[in-house]
C-alpha cells in the first residue's frame, strides 16, 4: 500500500487527467505498436525481423506526435509525466531514412548499398536484353519461350533434342527429360557478376542491421523505460475514463480524522441498473451492522473495504461524495474458509483469521469481520465476539462488523464507541431493501424471509412458538425501532428536497432581481426584448427618413417629401402600437403640471395630456417634445437629472446629457435619445458630458460614435465647452 504521500501524489496527478477529458479533451493512445516482444528479442540477442526495427521507430514518433498536438492542453502535472518520455530524435530519423514502410532496406541506407543495388538493376536490365535476343534467336528450339531461373542462374528451356544447337553450360533438366536448361555462353559472365552483386548487397544489409542493432542496444534501457511512463499515463487515461463513465471521484485520505462519510457509494462489480447507493456515516471507531440475511451486510463491507482499497491506490472510488482516514492495512474475516485437506471446520477457520487480526491489527487497521459469533454455541459465540471488538477498539482500530447475534446488538447500543446500523427490511413485501439505517440494530426477520422462500406455514408456526419469549420482544423491538428510524429518514429526505427547491427559488429571484437592478429588464422577458429591438429598428429608420426629408427640403423636392413623411406617419403608428405592447401599468398617475423625467435623462414639466400622450416643456429649454406618458418617471427638481443647457455664451440652447456615474452600457440608450431628440428638433450638434475619470466610459462612447451612422462628427470639447470631460456630436 502506498505511504500518504504517494497517495497525495498519484491523486492529483489522477484528477490532472479526470479534469482534462470532464472538459472534452482526449488522450488517444490506442493504434500504438506493441513493442515489448521486440525488445525482448533484442535484449536477448535473438533474430529479430526488419519491420520490427521500424515499429519502434513508429512507437516513439506517435507517442511523440500525440504529445506535440495535445501539449496546449496539458496542466503541469501531465507535462510533467510526458516529460520523462524521450523522444530519440536521430534514432528515429535513422530507422525511418533506413528501413520502408514494407519492413525492407531502403536503397538509400548507405552509399555501398546504393552503389551495389544500382549495378544490381544495371546487370539485370543488360540480362533480360540478351535474354530477349537470345529466345527470339532460339524461340523455335525452346519448349518455353522465357528465361527460366535455376540455381540462381538465368537459363533458356532447350527441347532436348535441340540441345546441341544452344550452345552454353549445362544446369539441369525437367524431370521428363524433355526439356534441358542451358545457360547460354553470353549469360554466363553476367551472371556471375549478378550473384557476386547480390552477395555484396546481402553483406552491406547485414552490416546495417548489425548498426541498427547497436544503436537500439544503446538505447534499450531508455526505451523499456518509455514504456513503463506510457503505461503509467495509459493507466491514468483508463482511471480518468473509469471516473467519468461511471460517476466517481479520488479522495484523499485524512491523517487527523478518522470520520467516515460516503454519500452513495457503490460496489463497482454490481451493475448500475441494480446497484443501491450506500449513504453511511461513522464518527466512532466502530460500526456493528445487523438485519436479515440477504440484505447486503456482507456487499455493504465488501464496498466499504474496496473504497478504502481504491482510495489509497490512488483509484477513483463509485460514490457522489466520500471522505475516509488514512490506514496502512486492512483485515478482513468474510466468507467461509473450511479446509477439508488443512482440517479446518467454519468456526476454526473463522478463528484463524480473527487470531492473525488480534495480533496484528494496530490504530492504521481498517478491520471488516462478517456474521461475529457464529459457528459455534450462540452463548459463548456472543461473549467471545464482544471480547474481540473491545480488544479491536483497544486498539483504536476502525471496526466494520455484522452480526445477528442479540448480545452484540446490545452491546453496540451500550459501548459508546460503538455506532450501530442496520439493513432494513419491508415488512409488507418480506423483502431487504438492501439501504443502511444508521443509529438503530436490526431484526434477523429469519422466520419472515423463510416463508418468501416457500417453507409451509405449519412448519413457521412450530419455529415461531420454539422461540423464546424475550427474544421475540427484543426482536419486535429492533424491527419497531428500524420502521420508526426509516419514516423519520424519509420524513428528513423530504424537508431536504423542499430546501433544495426553495434554495434554487431563491437564486432564480435573487438573479432576477440583480437584472432589475442593473436595468436589464429584458433578459427577464424575451417578449419585452424583442419589442425593444423591434422599436429600436423603427427608430433607426425614422433617422434614415429624417435624413431624406432633410435632403429632399433642400433640394425642393415635394413628391419625396410627400412620400418620406407618409412613411414616418406609419412608423410612428407601429412605434405607438409596439409601445402599447410594451407598457408596464405604473403605480403612479401622471398629471399635468407634474415634473418629470423623461427617457435620456431629460427633465421637464408636462403641459397637456391627451390620451396617452403627455407634452413635456423641457426645464431651461424652449423646446417642448411629447411622450409617452409610461415613458415618464415623477421626480423632484434636486434628483441627479440630465439638464439640456450649454457651455457656450450663445443665446441658443444646446442638447447635452451628463453621463457620469453611468456604465457604456447604460449610457448607449442614452445617447440614442439625445440623437433621436436633436433629429426631431432640429439641433445638429449637441453634448455628451461624461467626465475625464480613467477614460473608459468616453472609451466606450466614442466607438458607440464611430459606427452610429446617424453622426455626422464627434470631437472632443474645447476649455470653454467642459474640455476632454465633454463629447460634442454633430447629425
Amino acid at each position: 500500500m502506498l505511504n500518504i504521500d504517494q497517495i497525495k501524489i498519484e491523486i492529483d496527478i489522477s484528477i490532472s487527467f479526470f479534469n482534462l477529458f470532464n472538459t472534452g479533451k482526449y488522450i488517444d493512445l490506442r493504434g500504438l505498436p506493441d513493442i515489448t516482444e521486440t525488445l525482448e528479442k533484442i535484449e536477448l540477442n535473438s533474430l529479430v525481423e526488419i519491420k520490427e526495427y521500424r515499429n519502434i521507430a513508429n512507437f516513439l514518433n506517435q507517442i511523440y506526435d500525440i504529445f506535440s498536438k495535445n501539449k496546449q492542453n496539458f496542466d503541469k502535472n501531465i507535462e510533467e509525466q510526458f516529460s520523462h518520455f524521450i523522444y530519440h530524435r536521430e534514432y528515429v530519423s535513422m530507422l525511418y531514412k533506413t528501413i520502408s514502410i514494407d519492413g525492407e532496406i531502403e536503397d538509400n541506407a548507405t552509399l555501398s548499398l546504393f552503389t551495389i543495388r544500382k549495378n544490381i538493376n544495371r546487370i539485370k536490365n543488360k540480362t533480360s536484353g540478351t535474354l530477349s535476343s537470345l529466345i527470339n534467336k532460339f524461340g523455335k528450339y525452346l519448349s518455353i519461350d522465357r528465361p527460366i531461373i535455376r540455381n540462381e542462374r538465368q537459363c533458356l528451356a532447350v527441347k532436348s533434342e535441340y540441345r546441341s544447337r544452344v550452345k552454353g553450360m549445362f544446369v539441369g533438366k525437367s524431370d521428363s527429360g524433355s526439356t534441358f536448361f542451358i545457360e547460354p555462353e553470353k549469360l554466363i559472365e553476367l551472371n556471375e557478376e549478378l550473384l557476386k552483386l547480390k552477395s555484396d548487397e546481402k553483406t552491406e544489409i547485414s552490416k546495417i542491421i548489425s548498426h541498427i542493432n547497436f544503436e537500439t542496444v544503446k538505447r534499450l534501457k531508455s526505451i523499456k523505460n518509455n514504456i513503463k511512463v506510457i503505461s503509467y499515463i495509459d493507466s491514468m487515461i483508463g482511471k480518468a475514463n473509469y471516473a467519468i463513465n461511471n460517476k466517481g471521484i479520488y479522495v484523499t485520505p485524512s491523517e487527523q480524522d478518522k470520520k467516515i462519510f460516503f454519500n452513495g457509494l457503490r460496489h463497482p462489480l454490481i451493475p448500475k441498473s441494480e446497484v443501491i447507493p450506500l449513504n453511511l456515516k461513522l464518527n466512532e471507531e466502530g460500526m456493528i451492522i445487523t438485519g436479515p440475511n440477504t440484505g447486503g451486510k456482507t456487499v455493504t463491507l465488501k464496498s466499504i473495504g474496496l473504497a478504502f482499497l481504491l482510495s489509497h491506490a490512488g483509484f477513483p472510488i463509485l460514490s457522489y461524495e466520500a471522505k475516509l482516514p488514512y490506514i496502512k492495512n486492512i483485515f478482513t474475516d468474510i466468507g467461509d474458509s473450511q479446509s477439508v485437506t488443512q482440517n479446518l471446520s467454519t468456526f476454526s477457520s473463522h478463528l484463524k483469521n480473527l487470531k492473525i487480526i488480534l495480533d496484528e491489527a494496530n490504530e492504521y487497521s481498517l478491520i471488516l469481520i462478517d456474521e461475529l459469533g457464529t459457528g459455534t454455541d450462540p452463548i459463548e459465540g456472543a461473549a467471545l465476539g464482544r471480547a474481540i471488538i473491545k480488544r479491536l477498539l483497544n486498539k483504536n482500530s476502525i471496526l466494520f462488523i455484522t452480526s445477528h447475534l442479540s448480545e452484540i446488538k446490545t452491546y453496540s447500543i451500550e459501548e459508546k464507541r460503538l455506532e450501530t446500523a442496520s439493513m432494513s427490511f419491508d415488512v409488507q413485501t418480506l423483502r431487504p431493501t438492501y439501504k443502511i439505517l444508521i443509529g438503530v440494530p436490526g431484526a434477523s426477520h429469519a422466520i419472515e424471509i423463510s416463508r418468501r422462500m416457500g417453507f409451509d406455514e405449519e412448519l413457521l408456526r412450530d419455529a415461531q412458538n420454539n422461540i423464546g419469549e424475550e427474544y421475540i420482544k427484543s426482536e419486535h423491538l429492533f424491527s419497531k425501532m428500524a420502521n420508526s428510524f426509516e419514516t423519520i429518514e424519509e420524513e428528513k429526505n423530504k424537508i431536504k428536497m423542499k430546501k433544495y427547491e426553495i434554495e434554487q427559488l431563491k437564486k432564480q429571484y435573487e438573479k432576477k432581481y440583480q437584472k432589475l437592478k442593473n436595468k436589464e429588464v429584458e433578459k427577464l422577458d424575451n417578449e419585452t426584448l424583442k419589442l425593444k429591438n423591434e422599436i429600436r429598428f423603427l427608430k433607426n429608420e425614422v433617422y434614415n427618413i429624417m435624413s431624406d426629408i432633410k435632403h429632399a427640403s433642400n433640394q425642393k423636392n415635394t413628391d419625396s417629401l410627400k412620400k418620406n413623411l407618409k412613411k414616418l406617419e406609419d412608423i410612428s403608428n407601429k412605434i405607438e402600437i409596439l409601445n402599447k405592447k410594451n407598457e408596464v401599468k405604473n403605480s403612479y398617475t401622471i398629471k399635468v403640471g407634474m415634473d418629470v423625467k423623461a427617457p435620456g435623462g431629460t427633465i421637464g414639466r408636462v403641459i397637456s395630456i391627451k390620451k396617452n400622450k403627455a407634452e413635456i416643456k423641457i426645464e431651461n429649454s424652449p423646446i417642448n417634445l411629447t411622450y409617452n406618458i409610461n415613458e415618464l418617471i415623477p421626480t423632484k427638481k434636486k434628483e441627479k437629472i440630465n439638464k439640456v443647457t450649454s457651455f457656450s455664451n450663445s443665446s441658443t440652447k444646446i442638447p447635452e446629457i451628463d453621463l457620469r456615474g453611468f456604465t457604456v452600457a447604460e449610457s448607449i440608450p442614452e445617447i440614442e435619445n439625445l440623437i433621436s431628440d436633436m433629429l426631431f428638433s432640429n439641433f445638429n450638434k449637441g453634448y455628451i458630458i461624461h467626465g475625464k475619470g480613467t477614460g473608459k466610459l468616453s472609451l466606450g462612447i466614442w466607438e458607440y460614435l464611430r459606427n452610429c451612422k446617424e453622426i455626422k462628427s464627434f470631437r472632443v470639447g474645447k476649455p470653454n465647452e467642459g474640455g476632454t470631460g465633454v463629447t460634442v456630436v454633430e447629425v
